[in-house]
């Protein structure tokens, strides 16, 4: 009851929870809802089906704090199986939060892969992902030629993470080149970076 003036409203509600609807989640995860707990069902449209489908992946193993933010990001079969098609088998339901969150799909793993790291793992994954890091950074990033030592090809995932962390791009490589550095070791490259040592700085100091 209440009032609405257009879009917006103001008053009061009473949520009566569905006896068999409740009954049959309890019995599904193994565990017995509050009245408050259904309502975020309720709110978030929680269906049966849903949990059933989760059972059907595999994962029998559930309680409302794992459904809850999984059907709030609509984690659904779909998504499930793209993940596993690209390669990323036997993750948990907690590995696939972030993962849907953070827009990681399908494409974009393929992505990934192609550009040098066929076994990325989920973890690395999302580290990439939350730091803007593409197969165009990737690709630029190789250009630049960086010294890897030990007979590697391409950088290692970690690697690569910190430089994108520190913004080292294939300009701040070509910048160092042109300041007279053109062989720099990776680990010197993270450091000159972390310091604030650019050509600039670079040529100040030679004068």
């Amino acid at each position: 009851t209440g009032k609405f003036d257009g879009n917006q409203g103001m008053g009061k509600y009473k949520f009566q929870p569905n006896k068999q609807y409740a009954t049959g989640m309890n019995k599904e995860i193994n565990e017995t809802l509050t009245d408050r707990d259904l309502m975020v069902f309720f709110f978030i449209d929680i269906k049966m089906a849903y949990v059933k489908m989760l059972k059907v992946e595999g994962y029998s193993d559930l309680n409302k704090d794992k459904i809850i933010p999984l059907a709030a990001l609509n984690i659904d079969a779909d998504f499930i199986h793209s993940l596993k098609e690209s390669g990323l088998k036997g993750l948990t339901l907690e590995q696939m939060i972030p993962l849907k969150s953070l827009g990681i799909d399908k494409k974009y793993i393929q992505e990934i892969r192609g550009a040098g790291y066929p076994n990325i793992s989920s973890d690395q994954l999302i580290a990439f992902k939350s730091q803007g890091i593409d197969a165009s950074y990737i690709t630029k990033l190789d250009a630049a030629d960086i010294k890897l030592g030990n007979g590697k090809t391409t950088q290692d995932a970690d690697e690569i993470i910190s430089f994108k962390a520190l913004q080292i791009d294939e300009s701040y490589v070509n910048e160092l080149k042109q300041a007279g550095y053109s062989n720099i070791d990776r680990s010197d490259l993270m450091a000159m970076k972390s310091l604030g040592i650019d050509g600039a700085y670079i040529k100040s100091f030679e004068s």
